[in-house]
């Protein structure tokens, strides 16, 4: 090329970049290399760890995966015949013995009457998870989730007599029947074999799931914290003393492994062999 003709295109100012090229330099975070934070499962409190496929999306993933996603907190109880469901005898012995009054299964049932499902009940399954891991923090580290998992297995296993409408939370639990009250006293046996140990592995679990979430995701998010809104609206003899008392347990709960407190995300999610429950004062 002439020199001459170097010299003017050289001068000349650049020229303006094109739409298409506009929107392609308007990178987002991710591809700018800031990729968005982890954060928790909404289910198991366990991290989600960002992907290339939910780049455009990531604010609506709160689940992280197709089982956290399918899992109900509350649990249908059809053709509950009963409209409350007091404790038996042995529960309220066992929980009087425990320090655990108010945090039995029977008092997480309630049963709906209207909106054509007359019988219909439910159970606030994860709330009465979450009550009881907070009541057993009480007892200091000594305490670990496999006790509170025994703690759950003891308020189930009360003698009822055959055709107890109290028997549907435990053989719906089990895997012994379809969750009605007219359950006939075969329906225990099926929580035996296969049926147990499944109930066993899923039981366990979701009690690391309550734990979980009470140490990472506020008190007023939590299943527990909401069925109690519920309850102090729905009843006028609401237990408002073991109320107060699970929402003064919940700002102190924590979770320890060893002489470990689990308190980030991460230590949360990967945490593997006995976890402990505590009280920390902040």
């Amino acid at each position: 090329m002439p020199p001459k003709r170097l010299a003017r295109l050289s001068s000349r100012s650049p020229s303006p970049p094109l739409p298409s090229q506009q929107q392609q330099s308007r990178a987002s975070p991710a591809a700018a290399g800031a990729a968005p934070a982890a954060k928790p499962c909404v289910t198991c409190a366990r991290q989600i760890t960002p992907r290339s496929k939910w780049a455009r999306n990531w604010d609506e993933i709160r689940h992280c995966s197709a089982t956290c996603r399918a899992w109900r907190s509350v649990l249908p109880l059809p053709r509950l015949s009963a409209v409350s469901l007091p404790a038996s005898p042995l529960a309220q012995a066992r929980a009087r013995e425990d320090g655990n009054n108010g945090c039995e299964w029977t008092r997480f049932v309630t049963v709906d009457h209207g909106a054509g499902r007359a019988g219909a009940g439910v159970f606030a399954f994860d709330a009465w998870v979450e009550a009881n891991s907070l009541m057993a923090s009480r007892e200091g580290r000594r305490t670990t989730l496999d006790d509170v998992t025994a703690r759950l297995d003891d308020q189930l296993g009360a003698d009822l007599p055959p055709g107890d409408a109290r028997l549907a939370v435990p053989l719906l639990l089990r895997g012994g029947g379809d969750g009605g009250g007219g359950g006939g006293g075969d329906g225990s046996s099926s929580s035996s074999g296969s049926s147990s140990s499944m109930w066993e592995t899923r039981k366990r679990e979701t009690v690391r799931r309550a734990a979980r979430r009470l140490v990472i995701f506020p008190f007023a998010h939590s299943a527990l914290c909401t069925f109690l809104n519920a309850e102090q609206k729905r009843r006028e003899d609401t237990d408002e003393e073991s109320a107060r008392q699970l929402r003064v347990l919940a700002k102190s709960f924590s979770l320890w492994q060893g002489n470990r407190r689990l308190v980030s995300l991460e230590d949360v999610s990967f945490a593997k062999g006995p976890i402990a429950v505590d009280q920390v004062s902040e």
